[in-house]
């Protein structure tokens, strides 16, 4: 459920956004900034699945002694579909496909079971310790108030819904946008309340945003690299003070000498939010 990790003294650690079945731009990204396999590790926010061509290759990652990743909600998905199938309950299979999983049509049902099992295996939460202090990944947010220590206590002692906030959490950015009456209610919270506590920083997937951005502690760092203006981000932990230190985002379509993400360039100032607030949410 949870994996912890010291700090990486031979090489760099990388923190890369949900990559959804992108590997050959993932391994392009890897080659332009110099990854080290025998040295350097990656880390992922999850959703290594759906969307993008390129699903099945999730196998070939995983088996990689230096790729590691949470598990995302689009990776819970294929096993939800196959156990439903077994009772001829046809609804979940057909809503992973609606959210990118119509892949599983080009590919024998025990090549997806293999998937399937694999992305079970990824734990909820990965710790690291780093250059920076400690550095937590997980897909979603966990709800606004709990503390780490707090995060972690559920998860092992089986809270269902701090399981959903994980795999599927919005609160902050429902906070910012305001589209919900309890977000509302939420954005009356000072900004740096919204820090998780008890941990030094905190990275995020699950919503897709046009620029790594930081709201405290809170690093979001999907950048839809399966959509068309799309693309991947990844941040080096391992550079000391990292916040100052851009982080590279690679696409098929874009030139890569110009194409970064600064959490600086995006940051909530004063509870006012800027460009986030044109964030897509999938």
């Amino acid at each position: 459920m949870i994996q912890y990790f010291e700090e990486n003294r031979i090489g760099r650690d990388w923190v890369i956004g949900d990559i959804h079945g992108m590997f050959s731009l993932l391994e392009s990204t890897l080659d332009d900034i110099g990854f080290n396999p025998k040295h350097d590790r990656l880390f992922c926010t999850g959703d290594l699945i759906d969307r993008g061509h390129e699903s099945i290759r999730v196998l070939e990652f995983l088996r990689e002694p230096w790729f590691f990743s949470v598990r995302g909600n689009h990776d819970i998905m294929p096993i939800r579909a196959l156990r439903a199938l077994l009772v001829n309950d046809e609804i979940p299979l057909l809503e992973w496909k609606a959210m990118g999983g119509e892949w599983f049509d080009d590919h024998s049902l025990t090549e997806v079971i293999e998937v399937a099992q694999a992305l079970m295996d990824l734990p909820m939460l990965i710790e690291i310790k780093s250059a920076n202090g400690v550095i937590g990944i997980t897909h979603g947010e966990p709800k606004i108030g709990l503390s780490w220590p707090q995060v972690k206590f559920h998860l092992e002692n089986g809270c269902h819904l701090t399981l959903l906030d994980i795999l599927w959490g919005r609160h902050r950015i429902e906070a910012l946008l305001g589209d919900y009456e309890q977000a509302r209610e939420l954005s009356k919270t000072r900004i740096d309340q919204w820090s998780i506590q008890g941990i030094d920083h905190l990275v995020l997937g699950h919503t897709v945003i046009p620029h790594w951005f930081r709201l405290g502690n809170i690093h979001y760092i999907d950048t839809g690299a399966c959509h068309e203006c799309g693309c991947l981000t990844l941040i080096d932990i391992s550079h000391p003070g990292f916040l100052h230190h851009r982080g590279l985002s690679h696409h098929e379509s874009l030139d890569y000498s110009g194409v970064f993400g600064d959490p600086s360039d995006l940051a909530f100032l004063n509870g006012q939010n800027s460009d986030v607030i044109h964030a897509t949410c999938v």
